[in-house]
């Protein structure tokens, strides 16, 4: 995917490169999902900024550009632009704010910026290309989409038994999503759960929850704090007690 970018590049003649900061085409171009940073590349050379955050994890996962630690935004940008013999830059223009276009034309004195949707034209031309990872990813997500399909089918005739009510379809279809994202638990495996057992671990993971701030909490000098449950603690003893 990077290099279809510099070739891109390369075939509209010297000193051209582009600036790439929106979330999504960054991740597309490297492979790596960060909330900040930027892209640089030119038709033999590409660079990653990110903060100190990122840095350690884009230096492990990256391999189609090489990556740098962000210091002074925009001249740190300049410097790299100008070794790369920048003469004209494209910038995602749809997605790039006004301050933004005003801090880069205040250090770019030789290049010239572009203010039209030349690089966002050839970003979603290049993204419309599937490669064969992309595909695949495709038809995963259609799987997990029919076992949602499914699940949900499963739970209205079980609410048409009158056993489970609209409340608690919803009440379910919440914890698979928290589950995915607060877990980090792969989507796929939560659905192969039973309602049982998508019930425990959200319970579980409650707990858990609670645990790490009261924990957080007394280690920052926190006092007169009430007792939560141990994350670790029988669910089946705490509903015990609780009756």
């Amino acid at each position: 995917m990077m290099n279809n970018l510099q070739q891109v590049l390369k075939d509209k003649g010297n000193g051209y490169c582009a600036l790439i900061i929106s979330p999504e085409n960054r991740k597309y171009f490297t492979g790596f999902d960060s909330s900040d940073g930027f892209l640089l590349v030119s038709a033999d050379r590409a660079v990653f900024i990110t903060d100190g955050r990122y840095i350690e994890a884009a230096e492990k996962q990256i391999s189609a550009c090489e990556v740098m630690l962000l210091g002074k935004t925009y001249p740190q940008i300049a410097t790299i632009l100008n070794k790369m013999n920048c003469r004209h830059l494209l910038v995602e223009s749809t997605r790039m704010t006004v301050s933004t276009y005003n801090s880069l034309k205040g250090v770019l004195k030789n290049i010239s910026i572009s203010t039209d949707t030349t690089l966002d034209t050839i970003i979603n031309s290049l993204r419309s290309i599937k490669t064969r990872n992309e595909v695949e990813s495709i038809i995963k997500a259609q799987r997990i989409a029919e076992k949602f399909k499914k699940r949900h089918e499963t739970l209205l005739k079980l609410k048409n038994n009158n056993d489970v009510s609209e409340k608690s379809i919803n009440i379910l279809s919440r914890y698979v999503s928290i589950l995915a994202v607060g877990e980090q638990k792969d989507l796929n495996d939560l659905m192969q759960y039973t309602i049982y057992q998508l019930y425990d671990e959200f319970q579980r993971y409650q707990l858990k929850v609670q645990w790490d701030a009261y924990i957080q909490a007394r280690m920052a000098g926190a006092k007169d704090l009430d007792e939560v449950d141990n994350w670790m603690i029988d669910l089946k003893d705490q509903k015990k007690n609780k009756k």
